[in-house]
């Protein structure tokens, strides 16, 4: 049967990490790391538990119990942020970055009008 121990070596070996590395996410040593991993008699705290879903974007019940999907889909927040830093690295002149800040120029009454835009594209769509 799996253990949390398990999983949480499966989780270091997706971060493709090495031992410092991964340790250093989750602000430990490296040698709890290894701890961790190589002794089965070691039990991390809530507190590691919690970061190494956190910093890996884990699920906390897969975590603890092995149910449910190692990786949690994304949250808009990190979504946003995947692509704007995509944005930035193409530079100014992009038409992403040229979009994005006409965006962030609009006022309240024509982010209704887009707003009103988007939803009748999506029902056509749908």
């Amino acid at each position: 049967m799996e253990t949390i121990r398990d999983r949480i070596c499966r989780v270091f070996e997706h971060s493709g990490l090495n031992q410092t590395d991964f340790a250093k996410k989750i602000n430990v040593t490296p040698a709890y790391v290894w701890k961790i991993i190589n002794r089965e008699d070691t039990t991390p705290s809530e507190r590691i538990i919690e970061d190494i879903c956190e910093q890996f974007n884990i699920s906390i019940d897969w975590l603890k119990t092995g149910e449910g999907d190692m990786i949690l889909p994304p949250s808009r927040a990190a979504e946003l942020s995947k692509f704007a830093a995509t944005v930035f690295k193409e530079g100014p002149d992009s038409f992403k970055s040229r979009f994005l800040s006409v965006l962030a120029n609009l006022n309240e009454n024509e982010w209704e009008v887009l707003a009103t835009i988007a939803e009748k594209l999506a029902e056509k769509k749908g």
